[in-house]
């Protein structure tokens, strides 16, 4: 899908304007749909549009999975009682005997080797789920994108992304929410294909801000890009949360 820029950081912040408009400009929205209501369904199906890819992506992620668990679950118990018993049996066999000139050493070979076999059963079957286990993290790396979704790695995160982000992040103080947005993964970066373009905020909820345009407004608590003033009454019309 192509990039679009959105108004609104996510949908409900894109539909309380439309539900404004309704109620407070009627009378604009009758006299030009084009100009009023039309760019924000827009965005609100491009976000839609959006959200449903990612869900798709969660499915694949779980397909891959799936293929990965069906063998693991069939890796069997490995029997540790036939070593125990060959243990036993070593343990009375060389208290039975007077000496160990006296020792079978080719009956305790063979001893020996049924418990070298245990082992070298546990190990080709952690070797098989360490494998696919490998795998199935490859699954999640890929799905999870660079959304630092993990706690240890949001360590210094924040000072990280705007050393990285510096010369594109907003001012102060949209500068400090959006980096907080990023940290809990309520956002990602989308990177530019070229260096001397900038990068791309898509939020959780699909929206698609410029990160040097993104500004965040407490009252409607949502993003919107420079340039565009969000109604502060657009929230009045959503339901009690």
């Amino acid at each position: 899908m192509k990039y679009r820029q959105t108004r609104f950081s996510d949908v409900c912040g894109a539909l309380d304007e439309v539900k404004r408009l309704l109620h407070e400009e009627r009378d604009k929205v009758s006299q030009s749909l084009e100009a009023s209501l039309e760019p924000l369904l827009g965005d609100i199906l491009f976000m839609l549009f959006r959200m449903s890819d990612r869900l798709k992506e969660y499915r694949s992620f779980i397909e891959e999975v799936r293929m990965y668990m069906k063998p693991m679950e069939m890796v069997q118990e490995v029997d540790l009682e036939r070593a125990e018993n060959s243990m036993k049996f070593m343990r009375r066999y060389v208290e039975s005997i007077r000496g160990p000139e006296e020792a079978d050493l080719e009956k305790m070979d063979n001893v020996a080797e049924s418990i070298r076999s245990v082992a070298n059963d546990l190990e080709h079957k952690l070797r098989a789920c360490k494998e696919l286990s490998l795998k199935i993290y490859d699954c999640f790396l890929k799905v999870k994108g660079n959304r630092s979704w993990l706690l240890e790695e949001r360590g210094n995160l924040t000072a990280d992304l705007e050393k990285k982000y510096q010369a594109w992040l907003p001012p102060r103080p949209h500068k400090e929410k959006l980096l907080e947005y990023l940290v809990k993964s309520e956002a990602r970066v989308i990177e530019a294909s070229q260096p001397i373009e900038q990068p791309i905020v898509q939020f959780e909820d699909g929206g698609l801000i410029p990160m040097s345009k993104a500004r965040y407004n407490p009252g409607t608590d949502n993003f919107y890009p420079a340039g565009f003033k969000p109604s502060l009454s657009g929230r009045r019309y959503r339901p009690l949360e």
